[in-house]
């Protein structure tokens, strides 16, 4: 090859290189929108649900029988309404008193989303597994289960569904608890209750304290 030829060649490879090569126009770069705001409520969003367990608010399959005790499993669906607020619904699914893995339904109740959430700080000096773990302290507002039916006195117990799963009138109340909460990816867990000041002190460690993020 001459000189000429040569010089020839190193221009060509250079004005290919500038255009992007004879293959045509080079991609364009992946366009990058905002970022989704993260906030204190936000990690909340979503359903969290608990294993199967023995409930603990006297619900049972025959109202005579103090042993007879609903198994029951608990979720919770949370959805953000500000940076420190959610709206969220509980529902209670139960069980037979023998039915361990909670397998046959037998009554949800659902409390709907005008149960609220509030976030009302955090603290590190919850004495728990981690203790250098930051908690969320909860504000928790629950509406009563049976507003259009509710359980009154005299009744002591009253079936909803034809006498599979009996309900005690403690149970069909209107509440507000202070709570802390210790969220990560995959698991919600609250505090152990008995323990408050107003909050509790101690991360629990059953079942009905124990949440499971679901998809």
């Amino acid at each position: 090859m001459n000189t000429k030829n040569f010089l020839l060649s190193i221009l060509s490879v250079a004005a290919l290189a500038a255009c992007g090569g004879g293959g045509g126009d080079a991609a364009p770069a992946a366009a990058t929108g905002p970022a989704a705001a993260t906030t204190a409520a936000s990690k909340y969003a979503g359903t969290w649900k608990s294993a199967c367990f023995k409930n603990t608010s006297d619900v049972r399959t025959n109202p005579s029988d103090p042993n007879a005790l609903a198994y029951q499993t608990r979720s919770y669906t949370f959805v953000a309404t500000g940076a420190s607020s959610a709206s969220v619904v509980w529902t209670d699914t139960y069980y037979s008193d023998t039915d361990t893995n909670c397998a046959v339904v037998e009554e949800e109740v659902i409390r709907p989303n005008t149960n609220t959430a509030t976030i009302d700080g955090t603290t590190n000096t919850v004495a728990s597994s981690v203790p250098s773990q930051l908690v969320d302290q909860l504000t928790l507002v629950f509406a009563r289960p049976f507003p259009s039916n509710p359980i009154t006195a005299p009744t002591t117990y009253r079936s909803t569904n034809g006498g599979l799963t009996y309900f005690p009138i403690t149970y069909d109340q209107a509440t507000t608890v202070k709570q802390i909460a210790l969220v990560t990816s995959t698991t919600l867990t609250f505090g152990a209750p008995g323990v408050a000041n107003p909050y509790p002190t101690l991360l629990g460690t059953t079942p009905n304290l124990i949440y499971t993020k679901q998809p």
